[in-house]
This record gives C-alpha cells, sequence and structure tokens, in this order.
C-alpha cells in the first residue's frame, strides 16, 4: 500500500473526480475496461535497429490482466521500476484506456520507461484524459517515479476549486490566473482555463523510493 510520503490520498484522488461531475493520437494497443486483459496485438514487423536505443512498443502477446502501461514494463523485463509504475498506474489509470510505451530496448531494467495513456470515462463533463506515467531506476538502484493526467472539463475552473477546496484539508493558490490545489499529499492539482469557459485539469504526483 502506498504510504503518505510516496503518493497522494487516495481520498483526494476520489474528490477530483467527484469535482468533475458535480454541477450537472492512434494509440498502440485498443482501448480496454478497466481490471480487463490488455487486447492482444499483432506481431509487429520488425523494424530495423534504429540509432536511438528507446523503441515505442506494443504490449505482448498474452497481456496480463493489468493495466497497458504495466503489461509493457513486464513484457520488456522491467523489473526494479515495477512498484513505482504500479503505483503510479492504480491512481491515473482507472478507464477504458490504450496505451503506447517507450523503453530502451537493450537495457529496459537500467534506464526510464515512459508510457502515455488515452483514457475514456462514461460521463459528458470531462469525457477524456490523457496520462504520462514516466519511471527511472535511481543510483540506489530503486526506482522513482512521476505522472502526469490532463482532464478537460466543460466546468470552470472556479467550480472545479470550489468543489476540490470543499474537502478537508485541501488549499488552493491562485499562480498568475491558474489555480493550484494542493491536498494532504504531494498530489498537485492546476486548473488551466480554457476557451468556451472550460477547465483542464492537470494532475502532477511524484513517487519516491523507499530508503
Amino acid at each position: 500500500m502506498p504510504t503518505r510520503s510516496h503518493l497522494l490520498s487516495r481520498a483526494f484522488s476520489v474528490a477530483v473526480a467527484f469535482a468533475l461531475l458535480s454541477a450537472s493520437a492512434v494509440a498502440q494497443t485498443a482501448p480496454q475496461k478497466p481490471n480487463q486483459p490488455a487486447a492482444q496485438a499483432k506481431p509487429a514487423t520488425q523494424a530495423k535497429p534504429a540509432q536511438a536505443p528507446a523503441q515505442p512498443a506494443a504490449a505482448p502477446a498474452g497481456a496480463t490482466p493489468d493495466t497497458q502501461p504495466l503489461a509493457h514494463a513486464r513484457g520488456a523485463s522491467v523489473s526494479t521500476c515495477m512498484p513505482a509504475l504500479t503505483e503510479l498506474s492504480r491512481l491515473t489509470v482507472d478507464a477504458p484506456h490504450a496505451a503506447v510505451s517507450v523503453w530502451n530496448k537493450n537495457a529496459a531494467n537500467d534506464h526510464a520507461f515512459s508510457s502515455i495513456v488515452g483514457l475514456k470515462y462514461a460521463n459528458d463533463t470531462a469525457p477524456q484524459a490523457v496520462s504520462i506515467l514516466t519511471v527511472a531506476p535511481n543510483k540506489a538502484q530503486r526506482c522513482d517515479g512521476s505522472s502526469v493526467q490532463v482532464q478537460p472539463s466543460k466546468l470552470a475552473c472556479d467550480v472545479i476549486a470550489k468543489n476540490l477546496t470543499a474537502t478537508p484539508k485541501v488549499a488552493a493558490v491562485d499562480m498568475n490566473g491558474v489555480i493550484m490545489v494542493q491536498g494532504d499529499g504531494p498530489l498537485r492539482i492546476a486548473l488551466v482555463p480554457t476557451s468556451g469557459n472550460g477547465c483542464a485539469v492537470v494532475g502532477v504526483s511524484t513517487y519516491f523510493a523507499r530508503p
């Protein structure tokens, strides 16, 4: 289970989802329902070796019932960063999704692993989002990571901020017209006004390896 020194409290992440519902790329793997096995990818034609070692890759055949970033990481033989990726994925990949992941093809477990995930939610107020997950081993051969999720909403930013700050231990700061909301934990939410009086909800969280 995540500790408060590692990631946001689950209560605050639930509050964000509630706030978005109040007041009312071509991916390399197919969208899936939550907690369902990823669709088996058709075998890709082997490309010629590229100059850069990092290569996008689709989910391996026979993927486990994980999120697609986790299936990709297991297929690439990533192990050191699996705890970090599991936590970040659990908190940001919570809907039908499709993912494109990138890793070092020569030594995946010794380098950064990154995944871009497109999500679709069953509501009209904020129906789609994108999450970017990045993890990397540190000098102690453990792993740190971070995630960014962007979810455009039809609600105005001040409405979302009001809903979020009604939650205990949540504060908002005006950063030159962008509202930043800080919960009880390292998750920060930036509320960026969009055209048409909407709001882009940008959530950033960080995972630090246990000592």
